[in-house]
């Protein structure tokens, strides 16, 4: 499973059992945000990190 982390929009990977406890929040933006846009440097300075 990967989770992002909401301090550095970074992905992290777990595996099975080592996952942390999660949340699932779920919600619709005018401009969705894909993974392409996230894993992209330049992307992610403009979404505000």
């Amino acid at each position: 499973m990967r989770l992002i982390s909401t301090r550095t929009l970074q992905f992290h990977e777990f595996f099975e059992s080592m996952a942390p406890p999660y949340a699932i929040l779920s919600h619709t933006w005018e401009d969705e945000v894909s993974l392409r846009d996230m894993t992209d440097p330049s992307m992610r300075d403009a979404l505000g990190n």
